[in-house]
């Protein structure tokens, strides 16, 4: 029950980002949020089963199984609003979609998401929305864990392990994005993966190893010598590379890359200004390659 409240070496990825864009997997993932009751606005809106729209803030008071439901199994609809798991696990059906919206403002945070590989675990399209914070904030075993596209969003403390991707920043309009102090292990493919992003970009404190890719840029263009990767980050056992991809106009300062894993690379990158200070880059294949 719910109670309201690059490099020159070509580098071949698991299934490249783009490629989900361009065959409408944005769009596929909203409609799985179609078809949700509307509760009632106010303090007091219940959440009483799978595909409920949530339009007040929600706290779970007990773990919710939709693997028999087949859609989204919570919407949020409302800017401005907090879902609270309580610490309770939310169970999507294959393919599905545990928690979605496209609203702004809005707070995920204290839930764990059960394994489901063909699903995402948390999609939002808005701005300002936050993922974590206080509590426990767990994806495991999904498609995609943590799936963003707008401004000013972020991730903090929260943990998105064996997945295909952690954490997805997708689409031209994701701006100004953030993931603090979060953990990113043992993906398939990526543990944070970033793709058409503008603005400024951090990523702090956060721990990527066991990944194929540690950090994964797609065409992303930060504004001018943005800070973009800083030291506290942890990379190892890369089995493709720590950092990689196409990005420009940003700064990596500071990052230490010492694991080895069947030849992968430290940091390959493709494009224009880019700084890379202060580093160490041991035991890899390739140390820094960057074309542009």
């Amino acid at each position: 029950m719910i109670v309201s409240t690059a490099a020159r070496r070509t580098v071949a990825l698991q299934v490249p980002l783009a490629r989900f864009a361009a065959a409408g997997r944005g769009a596929s993932a909203l409609g799985l949020l179609a078809g949700a009751a509307l509760l009632l606005a106010g303090g007091s809106a219940r959440a009483q089963s799978c595909g409920d729209t949530l339009t007040a803030n929600t706290t779970l008071t007990a773990d919710l199984d939709c693997s028999g439901y087949g859609g989204t199994a919570l919407r949020l609809s409302a800017d401005n609003i907090t879902l609270d798991g309580g610490g309770f696990t939310i169970t999507a059906q294959a393919g599905q979609t545990a928690i979605g919206g496209t609203q702004n403002g809005t707070t995920v945070t204290n839930f764990l998401i059960a394994p489901n590989p063909t699903g995402i675990g948390v999609f939002l399209r808005g701005d300002s929305n936050t993922i974590g914070g206080s509590g426990t904030c767990t994806v495991t075993g999904n498609r995609f864990g943590v799936d963003l596209a707008g401004a000013n969003n972020t991730i903090v403390r929260c943990k998105a392990n064996h997945n295909t991707y952690g954490f997805v920043f997708l689409g031209a309009v994701s701006s100004n994005s953030a993931v603090i102090d979060s953990q990113a292990q043992d993906n398939g493919d990526s543990g944070i993966a970033v793709t058409n992003s503008t603005g400024t970009l951090t990523l702090t404190g956060n721990d990527l190893t066991g990944n194929a890719v540690g950090i994964r840029f797609d065409t992303v263009t930060l504004a001018s010598d943005s800070p973009a990767i800083n030291g506290t980050n942890t990379f190892g056992n890369n089995s493709i590379a720590a950092i990689y991809g196409t990005l420009n106009n940003a700064v990596i300062s500071g990052v230490q890359i010492t694991s080895v894993s069947s030849g992968g690379n430290g940091i390959a990158l493709t494009g224009n200004d880019l700084l890379i200070e202060n580093s160490t880059v041991t035991g890899r294949s390739y140390g820094v390659q960057v074309a542009g």
